[in-house]
């Protein structure tokens, strides 16, 4: 097997349907592949597009009861069989080119062994402007477009569409406390928590801006309260992963000293652009939920470093 496609899917069957229709169109003649989605305990019509596009690419479908996307793409690892796993999501549309793209850059960039690929948000139709265009909320809705040829890179790709040699991957999988889970409360950070131990134990790179997708963005994901959510995981999880806000400190209540002084003078920002000229103090609210989320997770990361401090005392 040359390809394994992995994707973690859970309540999103329309999205899924279309995901799909776009691997069927795929141009990867001369290529063995296969489609390993793995259905996160889904309650709606999920299992019914699975086995209905099952006749029309060479999936399969797994079952993972257990929620938590990385313990699904750990169930899939389990299955895959490729020399190449190309991971993506449930929610993007594949150009053509796509999967021979992954495998064309594995084979004439042997010194490495990931490789990331590009993503283009797909805003609704009726996004206005000022929205789709906003940088910072491009960004923060996987956009993932390098300035430079195709080569080696130091960026971690984002999850929608990256590739990893399977013998990279041997030893490796998903961290399953960290990323998307079952409610909304949770530390983003699925696939840059792997990258980066792949990144850091010497694996390298290559941008591969032909290997191409859009990530498609839902109505609610451009409302002001849903993109600032999401600034609150991400602060908790680049925290969780030592990206910021790693330097040693004195602390209060578990948070670094610093980190209180960059709060204060970000609270005020925020204070004073209530008003919301959209969206230019989007990104100082932004900002804001972004420091909140890496101080919760401060707090919480504290917390586990003392109790684990107070089991070390109790087991001696």
């Amino acid at each position: 097997m040359d390809v394994s496609v992995l994707l973690a899917t859970r309540n999103r069957g329309a999205l899924l349907r279309e995901t799909l229709s776009t691997l069927t169109r795929l141009a990867a003649s001369g290529l063995t592949w296969e489609v390993i989605a793995v259905d996160n305990g889904s309650t709606d019509d999920t299992a019914a597009v699975l086995a209905e596009m099952s006749s029309q690419l060479p999936l399969v479908a797994l079952h993972e009861p257990r929620p938590g996307k990385n313990i699904a793409l750990n169930r899939a690892l389990e299955r895959a069989r490729g020399e190449l796993f190309v991971f993506t999501d449930d929610d993007i549309l594949a150009e053509a080119a796509w999967l021979a793209e992954h495998a064309r850059a594995a084979r004439d960039w042997p010194a490495a062994s990931i490789f990331a690929g590009a993503i283009t948000p797909r805003f609704p139709a009726d996004t206005p402007d000022r929205v789709a265009r906003h940088e910072p909320i491009r960004n923060l809705l996987c956009n993932f477009e390098l300035p430079q040829e195709e080569g080696f890179t130091d960026a971690l790709p984002l999850g929608p569409n990256f590739s990893v040699r399977a013998s990279a991957m041997k030893d490796l999988r998903y961290d399953e406390g960290i990323g998307p889970r079952q409610g909304r409360d949770f530390a983003m950070g699925s696939e840059t928590e792997l990258l980066k131990r792949l990144r850091d134990r010497g694996d390298r790179i290559v941008y591969v801006p032909s290997a191409r997708v859009e990530h498609v963005v839902q109505p609610h994901q451009t409302e002001i309260g849903w993109l600032l959510g999401r600034s609150f995981r991400l602060g908790r999880g680049l925290t969780r992963m030592g990206f910021v806000y790693a330097e040693p400190a004195a602390r209060i209540l578990g948070v670094p000293t610093y980190m209180w002084r960059e709060f204060a003078r970000t609270q005020v920002r925020y204070t004073l652009s209530r008003w919301f000229a959209w969206p230019r103090d989007f990104d100082i609210a932004s900002e804001y939920r972004f420091l909140r989320g890496a101080m919760h997770e401060q707090r919480l990361m504290a917390r586990e470093e003392r109790d684990e401090r107070g089991e070390g005392r109790s087991a001696a």
